[in-house]
């Protein structure tokens, strides 16, 4: 895997690490395509949080303990593995477990784990 153009690890030997800068250009700049996951997962996912990008989908897509670790945050029962099209149902679930009036608080308090375990990738 190459970084902009620059072998993975020379780019770890050149380059100060900011592990959460690390992750976006992984994610984001990264010459190979990003490992495949179900597009239409993403989407529902997107549907209903709208704030949550791809590049972070991809993470929760290609991390099972980063989908593990929101789950247990937001008190959701998980065994040890949770496939990523049973993660987006389970967030979708919560949400709307919520009356209407209380879903704006619940996805903000997503949004926040979202980024949270992310950067422990």
């Amino acid at each position: 895997m190459t970084i902009n153009g620059i072998p993975f690890l020379e780019y770890l030997v050149n380059t100060p690490i900011d592990p959460i800068h690390l992750m976006h250009q992984m994610v984001i700049v990264s010459d190979e395509q990003p490992s495949s996951c179900d597009d239409q997962c993403i989407q529902r996912l997107m549907e209903y949080f709208s704030y949550t990008t791809h590049p972070i989908c991809q993470i929760y897509a290609d991390n099972r303990l980063c989908r593990i670790r929101l789950l247990e945050f937001i008190g959701f029962p998980v065994g040890d593995n949770v496939s990523f099209s049973d993660f987006v149902e389970d967030l979708i679930g919560h949400l709307i477990s919520f009356p209407p009036t209380d879903r704006v608080l619940v996805r903000q308090q997503v949004y926040r784990y979202l980024e949270t375990c992310q950067i422990f990738v």
